[in-house]
Protein backbone atom coordinates (compact mmCIF):
# COMPACT_ATOMS: atom_id res chain seq x y z
CA UNK A 1 0.00 0.00 0.00
CA UNK A 2 2.63 2.02 0.73
CA UNK A 3 6.01 0.94 -1.08
CA UNK A 4 7.76 3.13 -2.75
CA UNK A 5 6.34 6.51 -0.90
CA UNK A 6 8.61 8.86 0.53
CA UNK A 7 7.91 8.29 4.19
CA UNK A 8 9.17 9.02 7.19
CA UNK A 9 11.14 6.49 9.50
CA UNK A 10 9.91 7.58 12.59
CA UNK A 11 6.54 6.88 11.91
CA UNK A 12 6.55 3.80 9.87
CA UNK A 13 7.55 0.20 10.54
CA UNK A 14 9.23 -2.69 8.79
CA UNK A 15 7.14 -5.76 7.94
CA UNK A 16 9.47 -7.79 10.69
CA UNK A 17 9.32 -4.99 13.24
CA UNK A 18 5.73 -5.25 13.02
CA UNK A 19 5.81 -9.13 13.01
CA UNK A 20 7.66 -9.33 16.33
CA UNK A 21 5.61 -6.54 18.29
CA UNK A 22 2.39 -8.26 17.10
CA UNK A 23 3.74 -12.03 18.23
CA UNK A 24 4.64 -10.70 21.86
CA UNK A 25 1.66 -8.41 22.33
CA UNK A 26 -0.79 -11.54 21.17
CA UNK A 27 1.52 -14.05 23.57
CA UNK A 28 0.70 -11.64 26.40
CA UNK A 29 -3.13 -11.62 25.78
CA UNK A 30 -3.13 -7.55 23.98
CA UNK A 31 -5.49 -6.63 21.10
CA UNK A 32 -4.68 -3.21 21.11
CA UNK A 33 -0.78 -2.61 19.47
CA UNK A 34 1.21 0.67 18.18
CA UNK A 35 4.60 -0.34 17.29
CA UNK A 36 5.96 2.92 17.40
CA UNK A 37 5.74 4.94 20.75
CA UNK A 38 4.77 7.80 18.44
CA UNK A 39 1.45 6.50 17.31
CA UNK A 40 0.14 6.48 20.90
CA UNK A 41 0.26 9.96 21.51
CA UNK A 42 -1.23 10.36 18.25
CA UNK A 43 -4.02 8.39 18.87
CA UNK A 44 -4.24 9.36 22.30
CA UNK A 45 -4.05 13.47 21.15
CA UNK A 46 -6.85 12.49 18.32
CA UNK A 47 -9.51 10.78 20.88
CA UNK A 48 -8.89 13.43 23.61
CA UNK A 49 -9.35 16.39 20.86
CA UNK A 50 -12.51 15.05 20.03
CA UNK A 51 -14.44 15.25 23.23
CA UNK A 52 -12.44 17.81 24.44
CA UNK A 53 -12.17 20.72 21.82
CA UNK A 54 -16.18 21.01 21.54
CA UNK A 55 -16.03 21.02 25.60
CA UNK A 56 -14.36 23.88 25.03
CA UNK A 57 -15.87 25.80 22.24
CA UNK A 58 -19.57 24.44 23.43
CA UNK A 59 -19.30 25.51 27.17
CA UNK A 60 -18.02 29.09 28.25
Amino acid sequence: MTEGMDLPAKLTAQPEEMANVITAAASKGRNVVDVRPVWQLIMVNSCLGRFFIPCIFLHP
